[in-house]
């Protein structure tokens, strides 16, 4: 069974994206043991996951821009969930785009709005 991920998302040299989530393969929501993608080319990142069979708990996960010198910028907004369990399927392919956190719209996404 497998889930493959892949972010539309433009960077400069030297910058990567990794995915944080709450299954451990993701790092439980601990940015230092994320999951780097790989570039796939300038529009493109990519990472899989492969299991016998998928974690009873849904997926809820985001993407970490990390910079050349090491700082840190999560996607704005609410994270993003997946639940394979409810579906009965193998494979899985997410194809998302960076939510960018300056984006008007997520001002839905702030504590004065909850």
């Amino acid at each position: 069974m497998k889930i493959d991920f892949y972010l539309r998302f433009y960077t400069q040299p030297g910058q990567s994206i990794w995915l944080s989530g709450n299954w451990t393969s993701l790092g439980e929501d601990d940015p230092k043991k994320c999951l780097p993608l790989e570039y796939v080319n300038g529009e493109f990142w990519h990472a899989s996951l492969e299991f016998e069979t998928f974690p009873a708990d849904p997926l809820v996960y985001h993407y970490i821009l990390k910079s050349a010198d090491g700082a840190l910028t999560e996607e704005g907004g609410n994270d993003r969930r997946l639940d394979p369990q409810k579906r009965g399927i193998t494979e899985v392919q997410l194809i998302d785009t960076w939510n960018y956190a300056g984006e008007f719209e997520n001002v839905f996404y702030t504590s004065p709005f909850r």
